[in-house]
Protein backbone atom coordinates (compact mmCIF):
# COMPACT_ATOMS: atom_id res chain seq x y z
CA UNK A 1 0.00 0.00 0.00
CA UNK A 2 1.63 3.48 -1.18
CA UNK A 3 1.87 6.26 1.12
CA UNK A 4 0.06 9.81 0.03
CA UNK A 5 2.47 12.16 -1.63
CA UNK A 6 3.07 15.43 -0.12
CA UNK A 7 3.18 18.69 -1.86
CA UNK A 8 7.02 18.55 -2.28
CA UNK A 9 6.37 15.08 -3.90
CA UNK A 10 3.84 16.12 -6.18
CA UNK A 11 6.27 19.02 -7.74
CA UNK A 12 9.19 16.88 -7.97
CA UNK A 13 6.50 14.38 -10.04
CA UNK A 14 5.11 17.11 -12.06
CA UNK A 15 8.53 18.74 -13.13
CA UNK A 16 9.69 14.97 -14.17
CA UNK A 17 6.52 14.33 -15.88
CA UNK A 18 7.64 12.96 -18.86
CA UNK A 19 10.48 10.94 -17.27
CA UNK A 20 9.56 6.81 -18.48
CA UNK A 21 11.42 3.66 -17.38
CA UNK A 22 8.62 2.14 -19.73
CA UNK A 23 11.32 1.11 -22.71
CA UNK A 24 13.80 -0.30 -19.71
CA UNK A 25 11.27 -2.53 -18.87
CA UNK A 26 10.10 -3.50 -22.57
CA UNK A 27 13.99 -4.26 -23.33
CA UNK A 28 14.98 -6.23 -20.29
CA UNK A 29 11.75 -8.36 -20.49
CA UNK A 30 12.28 -9.18 -23.97
CA UNK A 31 15.72 -9.81 -24.38
CA UNK A 32 16.08 -12.13 -20.76
CA UNK A 33 13.01 -13.87 -21.70
CA UNK A 34 14.14 -14.75 -24.93
CA UNK A 35 17.61 -15.51 -23.56
CA UNK A 36 16.35 -18.17 -20.83
CA UNK A 37 14.44 -19.69 -23.59
CA UNK A 38 18.02 -20.12 -25.42
CA UNK A 39 19.44 -21.60 -22.34
CA UNK A 40 16.74 -23.78 -21.98
CA UNK A 41 17.08 -25.15 -25.75
CA UNK A 42 20.83 -25.22 -25.54
CA UNK A 43 20.42 -27.56 -21.98
CA UNK A 44 17.89 -29.99 -24.42
CA UNK A 45 20.09 -30.25 -27.03
CA UNK A 46 22.99 -31.03 -25.21
CA UNK A 47 21.34 -34.08 -23.61
CA UNK A 48 20.25 -35.12 -26.87
CA UNK A 49 24.12 -35.19 -28.36
CA UNK A 50 24.92 -37.45 -25.39
CA UNK A 51 21.92 -39.50 -26.08
CA UNK A 52 20.56 -39.37 -22.56
CA UNK A 53 16.92 -38.61 -21.26
CA UNK A 54 16.77 -35.37 -19.23
CA UNK A 55 16.75 -35.62 -15.39
CA UNK A 56 14.89 -34.35 -12.51
CA UNK A 57 17.44 -31.09 -12.85
CA UNK A 58 16.40 -30.63 -16.59
CA UNK A 59 12.77 -30.63 -15.48
CA UNK A 60 12.68 -28.09 -12.92
CA UNK A 61 14.76 -25.74 -15.22
CA UNK A 62 12.19 -26.35 -17.61
CA UNK A 63 9.09 -25.08 -14.79
CA UNK A 64 12.08 -22.73 -13.34
CA UNK A 65 11.68 -21.57 -17.52
CA UNK A 66 8.11 -21.40 -17.76
CA UNK A 67 7.10 -19.18 -14.53
CA UNK A 68 10.06 -17.04 -15.54
CA UNK A 69 8.41 -16.29 -18.93
CA UNK A 70 4.99 -15.87 -17.40
CA UNK A 71 7.27 -12.50 -14.48
CA UNK A 72 8.51 -10.99 -17.50
CA UNK A 73 5.41 -11.22 -19.43
CA UNK A 74 3.68 -9.79 -16.66
CA UNK A 75 5.88 -6.88 -15.46
CA UNK A 76 5.90 -6.19 -19.44
CA UNK A 77 1.80 -5.51 -19.16
CA UNK A 78 2.22 -3.69 -16.16
CA UNK A 79 3.58 -1.10 -17.90
CA UNK A 80 0.19 -0.53 -19.98
CA UNK A 81 -1.62 0.32 -16.36
CA UNK A 82 1.18 3.21 -15.16
CA UNK A 83 4.28 0.47 -14.33
CA UNK A 84 7.48 3.01 -15.25
CA UNK A 85 5.58 6.67 -15.01
CA UNK A 86 5.12 8.82 -12.30
CA UNK A 87 1.98 7.78 -10.30
CA UNK A 88 0.65 11.45 -10.47
CA UNK A 89 -0.24 10.03 -13.99
CA UNK A 90 -2.53 7.36 -12.83
CA UNK A 91 -6.22 8.84 -12.68
CA UNK A 92 -8.13 6.12 -13.57
CA UNK A 93 -9.31 3.98 -10.78
CA UNK A 94 -9.35 0.67 -13.05
CA UNK A 95 -5.65 1.07 -14.21
CA UNK A 96 -4.99 1.97 -10.27
CA UNK A 97 -6.71 -1.81 -9.38
CA UNK A 98 -5.53 -3.59 -12.55
CA UNK A 99 -1.31 -2.48 -11.59
CA UNK A 100 -1.73 -3.69 -7.84
CA UNK A 101 -3.40 -6.86 -8.87
CA UNK A 102 0.05 -7.32 -11.41
CA UNK A 103 2.02 -6.69 -8.77
CA UNK A 104 1.03 -9.32 -6.65
CA UNK A 105 1.81 -11.68 -9.35
CA UNK A 106 5.12 -10.58 -9.93
CA UNK A 107 6.69 -11.49 -6.91
CA UNK A 108 4.85 -14.69 -6.85
CA UNK A 109 6.15 -15.05 -10.58
CA UNK A 110 9.49 -14.67 -8.98
CA UNK A 111 9.45 -16.47 -6.06
CA UNK A 112 8.65 -19.71 -7.62
CA UNK A 113 10.89 -19.14 -10.55
CA UNK A 114 14.27 -19.04 -8.36
CA UNK A 115 12.92 -21.91 -5.97
CA UNK A 116 12.79 -23.86 -9.21
CA UNK A 117 16.10 -23.57 -10.23
CA UNK A 118 17.54 -23.20 -6.91
CA UNK A 119 16.39 -26.58 -6.82
CA UNK A 120 17.55 -27.84 -10.27
CA UNK A 121 21.33 -26.59 -8.89
CA UNK A 122 20.63 -29.34 -5.65
CA UNK A 123 19.35 -31.71 -7.65
CA UNK A 124 22.43 -31.48 -10.03
CA UNK A 125 24.81 -31.57 -6.64
CA UNK A 126 23.08 -34.84 -5.91
CA UNK A 127 23.41 -36.55 -9.13
CA UNK A 128 26.76 -35.87 -9.34
CA UNK A 129 27.68 -36.34 -5.45
CA UNK A 130 26.72 -39.96 -4.02
CA UNK A 131 27.55 -39.22 -0.05
CA UNK A 132 24.83 -39.90 2.12
CA UNK A 133 25.38 -37.08 4.09
CA UNK A 134 25.57 -34.66 1.18
CA UNK A 135 22.56 -35.49 0.06
CA UNK A 136 20.69 -35.08 3.82
CA UNK A 137 22.05 -31.22 4.06
CA UNK A 138 20.98 -31.46 0.00
CA UNK A 139 17.38 -31.81 1.47
CA UNK A 140 17.56 -29.93 3.89
CA UNK A 141 18.93 -26.25 1.83
CA UNK A 142 16.09 -27.69 -0.70
CA UNK A 143 13.23 -27.47 1.81
CA UNK A 144 14.57 -23.87 3.02
CA UNK A 145 14.10 -22.80 -0.25
CA UNK A 146 10.98 -24.66 -0.49
CA UNK A 147 9.08 -22.91 2.15
CA UNK A 148 10.92 -19.73 1.46
CA UNK A 149 8.52 -19.83 -1.93
CA UNK A 150 5.83 -20.75 0.13
CA UNK A 151 6.31 -17.41 2.43
CA UNK A 152 6.85 -15.25 -0.80
CA UNK A 153 3.61 -16.80 -2.28
CA UNK A 154 1.44 -16.25 1.31
CA UNK A 155 3.00 -12.96 2.03
CA UNK A 156 2.07 -11.48 -1.57
CA UNK A 157 -1.34 -12.61 -1.25
CA UNK A 158 -2.61 -11.75 2.29
CA UNK A 159 -0.51 -8.23 2.21
CA UNK A 160 -3.67 -6.75 3.04
CA UNK A 161 -6.98 -7.25 4.51
CA UNK A 162 -9.13 -7.03 2.24
CA UNK A 163 -6.89 -7.06 -0.41
CA UNK A 164 -9.41 -4.30 -2.11
CA UNK A 165 -7.23 -1.95 0.23
CA UNK A 166 -4.06 -2.20 -2.17
CA UNK A 167 -5.44 0.16 -4.97
CA UNK A 168 -8.68 1.87 -3.39
CA UNK A 169 -7.67 4.20 -0.99
CA UNK A 170 -10.97 4.85 0.47
CA UNK A 171 -10.78 1.09 1.70
CA UNK A 172 -10.38 0.49 5.17
CA UNK A 173 -8.07 -2.38 5.82
CA UNK A 174 -4.59 -3.55 7.66
CA UNK A 175 -1.71 -3.68 5.59
CA UNK A 176 1.60 -5.23 6.07
CA UNK A 177 4.23 -2.85 4.89
CA UNK A 178 5.59 -5.27 2.33
CA UNK A 179 8.37 -3.09 1.94
CA UNK A 180 9.92 -4.61 5.19
CA UNK A 181 9.01 -8.68 3.90
CA UNK A 182 11.15 -7.52 0.48
CA UNK A 183 14.08 -6.67 1.97
CA UNK A 184 14.06 -9.61 4.68
CA UNK A 185 13.49 -12.08 1.39
CA UNK A 186 16.06 -10.00 -0.68
CA UNK A 187 18.59 -10.44 2.21
CA UNK A 188 17.80 -14.06 2.99
CA UNK A 189 17.78 -14.88 -1.20
CA UNK A 190 21.14 -13.36 -1.06
CA UNK A 191 22.16 -15.72 2.28
CA UNK A 192 20.22 -19.07 0.78
CA UNK A 193 22.42 -18.49 -2.57
CA UNK A 194 25.79 -18.07 -0.54
CA UNK A 195 24.71 -21.08 0.78
CA UNK A 196 24.22 -23.21 -2.66
CA UNK A 197 27.12 -21.73 -3.94
CA UNK A 198 29.42 -23.11 -1.13
CA UNK A 199 27.75 -26.11 -0.91
CA UNK A 200 29.92 -28.89 -3.43
CA UNK A 201 33.14 -27.01 -2.86
CA UNK A 202 34.39 -29.04 -0.20
CA UNK A 203 33.21 -31.88 -2.31
CA UNK A 204 34.72 -31.31 -5.72
CA UNK A 205 38.43 -31.28 -3.23
CA UNK A 206 38.10 -34.75 -2.57
CA UNK A 207 37.54 -35.65 -5.95
CA UNK A 208 40.14 -38.63 -7.28
CA UNK A 209 40.37 -35.72 -9.82
CA UNK A 210 43.62 -34.16 -11.29
CA UNK A 211 44.25 -30.48 -10.04
CA UNK A 212 43.42 -29.01 -13.42
CA UNK A 213 39.90 -30.64 -13.20
CA UNK A 214 38.99 -29.51 -9.72
CA UNK A 215 39.84 -26.19 -10.64
CA UNK A 216 37.67 -25.88 -13.81
CA UNK A 217 35.00 -27.90 -11.80
CA UNK A 218 35.27 -25.21 -9.03
CA UNK A 219 35.48 -22.23 -11.50
CA UNK A 220 32.00 -23.97 -13.28
CA UNK A 221 30.40 -23.97 -9.59
CA UNK A 222 31.52 -20.56 -8.81
CA UNK A 223 30.05 -19.16 -11.66
CA UNK A 224 27.09 -19.19 -9.70
CA UNK A 225 27.76 -16.39 -7.36
CA UNK A 226 27.28 -14.33 -10.49
CA UNK A 227 23.79 -14.61 -9.13
CA UNK A 228 24.40 -14.16 -5.64
CA UNK A 229 26.60 -10.77 -6.93
CA UNK A 230 22.87 -9.25 -8.27
CA UNK A 231 21.14 -10.62 -5.49
CA UNK A 232 23.38 -8.28 -3.17
CA UNK A 233 22.91 -5.32 -5.26
CA UNK A 234 19.02 -5.89 -5.42
CA UNK A 235 18.50 -5.87 -1.56
CA UNK A 236 18.67 -1.79 -0.93
CA UNK A 237 16.76 -1.09 -4.08
CA UNK A 238 13.73 -4.32 -2.03
CA UNK A 239 13.28 -1.64 0.26
CA UNK A 240 10.86 0.70 -2.36
CA UNK A 241 9.01 -2.19 -3.53
CA UNK A 242 6.03 -0.89 -0.66
CA UNK A 243 5.36 1.98 1.25
CA UNK A 244 6.70 4.78 -0.75
CA UNK A 245 4.65 7.66 -2.30
CA UNK A 246 5.74 6.74 -5.67
CA UNK A 247 5.53 2.53 -6.25
CA UNK A 248 4.88 2.67 -10.21
CA UNK A 249 8.07 4.65 -10.43
CA UNK A 250 10.40 3.49 -6.98
CA UNK A 251 9.78 -0.69 -7.82
CA UNK A 252 11.21 -0.93 -11.31
CA UNK A 253 14.95 -0.68 -10.70
CA UNK A 254 14.52 -3.82 -8.43
CA UNK A 255 12.32 -5.36 -10.42
CA UNK A 256 14.48 -5.26 -13.25
CA UNK A 257 17.34 -6.38 -11.48
CA UNK A 258 14.73 -9.43 -10.42
CA UNK A 259 14.49 -9.97 -14.03
CA UNK A 260 18.02 -10.16 -14.93
CA UNK A 261 19.34 -12.20 -11.53
CA UNK A 262 16.92 -14.96 -12.68
CA UNK A 263 18.17 -14.83 -16.42
CA UNK A 264 21.72 -15.48 -14.63
CA UNK A 265 20.64 -17.76 -12.35
CA UNK A 266 19.14 -20.33 -15.16
CA UNK A 267 22.28 -20.40 -17.06
CA UNK A 268 24.57 -20.33 -14.61
CA UNK A 269 22.78 -23.80 -14.02
CA UNK A 270 22.79 -25.07 -16.79
CA UNK A 271 26.69 -24.31 -17.62
CA UNK A 272 27.76 -28.34 -16.21
CA UNK A 273 25.30 -29.06 -18.65
CA UNK A 274 26.83 -27.34 -21.66
CA UNK A 275 30.03 -29.77 -22.22
CA UNK A 276 28.92 -31.05 -25.80
CA UNK A 277 28.57 -27.89 -26.42
CA UNK A 278 32.40 -26.79 -25.49
CA UNK A 279 33.74 -29.63 -27.46
CA UNK A 280 31.96 -28.58 -30.57
CA UNK A 281 33.31 -25.17 -30.37
CA UNK A 282 36.91 -26.69 -29.47
CA UNK A 283 36.91 -25.46 -26.14
CA UNK A 284 38.89 -27.85 -23.69
CA UNK A 285 38.02 -28.47 -20.60
CA UNK A 286 38.55 -31.22 -17.85
CA UNK A 287 41.96 -32.24 -19.39
CA UNK A 288 44.84 -33.21 -17.34
CA UNK A 289 47.53 -32.27 -19.48
CA UNK A 290 46.71 -30.16 -22.54
CA UNK A 291 50.06 -31.07 -24.56
CA UNK A 292 49.02 -35.07 -24.30
CA UNK A 293 46.53 -36.44 -27.33
CA UNK A 294 44.43 -39.55 -26.36
CA UNK A 295 45.28 -42.69 -28.85
CA UNK A 296 42.92 -45.17 -29.80
CA UNK A 297 44.07 -48.69 -31.21
CA UNK A 298 42.33 -51.97 -31.86
CA UNK A 299 44.11 -55.14 -32.66
CA UNK A 300 42.51 -58.64 -33.25
CA UNK A 301 44.65 -61.64 -33.86
CA UNK A 302 43.10 -64.80 -35.15
CA UNK A 303 44.90 -68.21 -35.69
CA UNK A 304 43.91 -71.57 -36.56
CA UNK A 305 45.42 -74.16 -34.36
CA UNK A 306 45.36 -77.28 -36.79
CA UNK A 307 43.20 -79.24 -34.28
CA UNK A 308 39.48 -77.83 -34.89
CA UNK A 309 39.76 -75.05 -32.58
CA UNK A 310 40.21 -71.53 -33.28
CA UNK A 311 42.53 -68.73 -31.06
CA UNK A 312 41.39 -65.14 -30.82
CA UNK A 313 42.69 -62.64 -28.95
CA UNK A 314 41.21 -58.74 -29.01
CA UNK A 315 43.50 -56.15 -26.97
CA UNK A 316 41.95 -52.19 -26.75
CA UNK A 317 43.71 -49.73 -25.42
CA UNK A 318 42.64 -46.13 -24.83
CA UNK A 319 45.58 -43.70 -23.87
CA UNK A 320 45.53 -40.36 -22.60
CA UNK A 321 47.40 -36.98 -20.70
CA UNK A 322 49.62 -38.23 -17.17
CA UNK A 323 50.36 -41.99 -18.28
CA UNK A 324 53.42 -43.55 -16.60
CA UNK A 325 54.13 -46.68 -18.77
CA UNK A 326 54.72 -49.92 -17.38
CA UNK A 327 57.03 -52.62 -18.19
CA UNK A 328 54.66 -55.21 -18.15
CA UNK A 329 51.35 -56.23 -19.97
CA UNK A 330 48.33 -55.52 -17.86
CA UNK A 331 47.04 -52.32 -16.84
CA UNK A 332 49.14 -49.09 -16.84
CA UNK A 333 49.40 -47.16 -13.86
CA UNK A 334 48.45 -43.06 -14.18
CA UNK A 335 47.61 -39.93 -12.59
CA UNK A 336 44.21 -40.09 -13.44
CA UNK A 337 42.03 -42.76 -14.00
CA UNK A 338 38.43 -42.99 -15.32
CA UNK A 339 36.46 -45.71 -15.83
CA UNK A 340 34.59 -45.50 -18.98
CA UNK A 341 32.85 -47.75 -21.23
CA UNK A 342 33.20 -48.26 -25.29
CA UNK A 343 31.96 -49.39 -28.13
CA UNK A 344 33.66 -50.40 -31.28
CA UNK A 345 31.43 -48.87 -34.05
CA UNK A 346 32.20 -48.70 -37.75
CA UNK A 347 35.71 -48.58 -37.38
CA UNK A 348 36.50 -46.77 -34.49
CA UNK A 349 35.57 -46.83 -30.60
CA UNK A 350 32.78 -44.34 -29.70
CA UNK A 351 32.74 -44.08 -25.55
CA UNK A 352 28.93 -44.96 -24.15
CA UNK A 353 27.93 -42.07 -22.50
CA UNK A 354 26.38 -42.13 -18.61
CA UNK A 355 24.21 -40.40 -16.61
CA UNK A 356 26.39 -39.43 -14.29
CA UNK A 357 29.22 -38.16 -16.34
CA UNK A 358 26.53 -36.59 -17.63
CA UNK A 359 25.03 -34.84 -14.90
CA UNK A 360 28.67 -33.53 -14.12
CA UNK A 361 29.78 -32.64 -17.50
CA UNK A 362 32.04 -34.85 -18.41
CA UNK A 363 30.59 -36.30 -21.83
CA UNK A 364 32.48 -35.65 -24.85
CA UNK A 365 30.79 -34.99 -27.87
CA UNK A 366 33.30 -37.37 -30.04
CA UNK A 367 35.86 -39.26 -30.00
CA UNK A 368 38.06 -36.53 -30.70
CA UNK A 369 37.85 -35.05 -26.94
CA UNK A 370 41.28 -34.76 -25.41
CA UNK A 371 41.96 -36.45 -21.76
CA UNK A 372 38.55 -38.47 -20.75
CA UNK A 373 40.79 -41.56 -20.27
CA UNK A 374 44.11 -42.77 -19.41
CA UNK A 375 45.20 -46.48 -19.94
CA UNK A 376 42.79 -49.41 -20.56
CA UNK A 377 43.97 -52.32 -21.98
CA UNK A 378 42.23 -56.03 -21.41
CA UNK A 379 43.15 -58.82 -23.53
CA UNK A 380 40.06 -61.68 -24.30
CA UNK A 381 40.97 -64.81 -25.32
CA UNK A 382 39.09 -68.01 -25.73
CA UNK A 383 38.82 -71.21 -27.33
CA UNK A 384 35.60 -72.47 -29.98
CA UNK A 385 34.83 -75.46 -31.99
Amino acid sequence: MSNMPTEQDIAWMTAHIDDSLVPDIIICCAVCATASVIVLALRIWSRIQVRLRPIFSDWLVVGSVVFYIAFCAVFALSTKYGAGRHVILMTDPADRRMLAILNICNPILYGVATALVKSSILALYAAIFPQRGFHYWVYLVSAVNLLNAVAIVLVSCLQCRPLEALWDLSVTGVCINFSYFSVFNSSFNFLLDVVILLTPLPLVRQLNSSRRKKILLTINFALGGSACVIAAIRVPYARKVGGTVNPSWDMIPGGLLCVVEVAVALLTASLPIYRPILGLLGIKTFTTDSSSQPKYSRNRYVRNTGDGYMDSQVSTRITGGGERSSPRGGISITDDITLTTHTYKDGEWVREADEDDDAVGLVPPNKKTPGYATTVSSVQSGRAR
